[in-house]
């Protein structure tokens, strides 16, 4: 199953029941960080969390959640990959690796379904990401309304672990 976005995998996650929703209000200043260490380092990598309520450094409550662990176990990482294994991935990459040009029409012919395997994951491009449906600029950007973590005794401030980042090619 091809997962396009965040919201379509957190949700995949919890369909899976492979999702704990933190409903009361959690701090962002090192609590999220030694729940989510806890439930890490339990059997099987626990469950990814999801905290509805995180509560800002300055005592507000965040508009927005917080989602840990996702990747946290085998299973959510092939959930996210879209296979049954991680293995399977391993294979598939190993073969094209080792993928050399055939001699004579027959044999490049028989590589053409590994080819269009290839070829069903291009660069996808998505017009306007929901994302951006809310553009904050100059003086009405306040960073602190953002529920970054601080995670251990003396950090030097908030910061964004393993964030995921989406790119696009600048000349396409």
């Amino acid at each position: 199953m091809a997962l396009d976005n965040l919201r379509e995998f957190v949700g995949a996650i919890d369909k899976a029941g492979d999702l704990t929703r933190v409903t009361r209000p959690v701090s962002v200043d090192k609590e999220i960080t030694e729940v989510a260490d806890r439930c890490m380092k339990s059997p099987g990598g626990g469950p990814a969390l999801l905290f509805t309520q995180p509560t800002l450094r300055g005592g507000g409550t965040s508009a927005y959640p917080v989602a840990v662990n996702l990747f946290g176990s085998e299973r959510r990482m092939a959930l996210a990959l879209g296979v049954d294994c991680l293995d399977d991935v391993g294979v598939r990459i190993a073969e094209l690796l080792v993928m050399k040009v055939p001699e004579g029409l027959l044999g490049k012919l028989a590589l053409l379904p590994r080819l269009a395997e290839v070829a069903k994951f291009p660069p996808k491009t998505v017009g306007r990401p929901a994302c951006q449906n809310t553009v904050i600029k100059e003086s009405d950007v306040d960073l602190a309304q953002f529920p970054v973590p601080v995670c251990w005794p003396e950090d030097g401030g908030p910061y964004i672990t393993l964030g995921g980042v989406i790119t696009r090619d600048p000349f396409l």
